[in-house]
């Protein structure tokens, strides 16, 4: 299976986010931020990156992983890209990223959406898209 997103750009992004750079990589943008994590576009490639909690990153892939070898059609395809970024002590860390396809909700199946397996928090109905005549879980981070 091919890696899904750019690592190269995944570092740009998760060393924008931590404040390592002052500018967004091009054809970037934060799209939107919940609790726990931070989702940026990459306009060109058509990608999404999710940044911030490592253990909710990591059991979005699985899950949506999980799913799709299940044989839903609903689970886009996700890779998790792991950056090495500075601590700001002389150490560093590790950052987790999610990259998956960026799937914008375009209308195309009517609402009210229904709940759709493996969307697991309290904003599970916001996590399911239409895009392109069929319905996305765009979000399977859990609590």
């Amino acid at each position: 299976m091919a890696l899904i997103g750019n690592a190269d750009t995944a570092e740009r992004i998760a060393f924008y986010h931590h404040g390592l750079i002052d500018f967004e990589p091009d054809g970037c943008e934060q799209i939107g931020q919940g609790s726990r994590r931070t989702v940026y576009v990459d306009h060109r490639a058509g990608t999404v990156y999710k940044l911030g909690d490592d253990t909710t990153n990591r059991q979005e892939v699985r899950t949506l992983t999980g799913l799709r070898q299940g044989g839903a059609t609903h689970a886009p395809a996700a890779a998790l890209h792991e950056i090495t970024i500075p601590d700001g002590h002389g150490g560093s860390l590790t950052c987790t990223v999610v990259a998956m396809p960026y799937l914008p909700d375009d209308g195309s199946v009517p609402g009210p959406y229904p709940l759709l397996e493996g969307a697991g928090d309290l904003n599970a109905h916001g996590n399911v898209h239409a895009h392109g005549g069929q319905l996305w879980l765009i979000d399977a981070g859990g609590l």
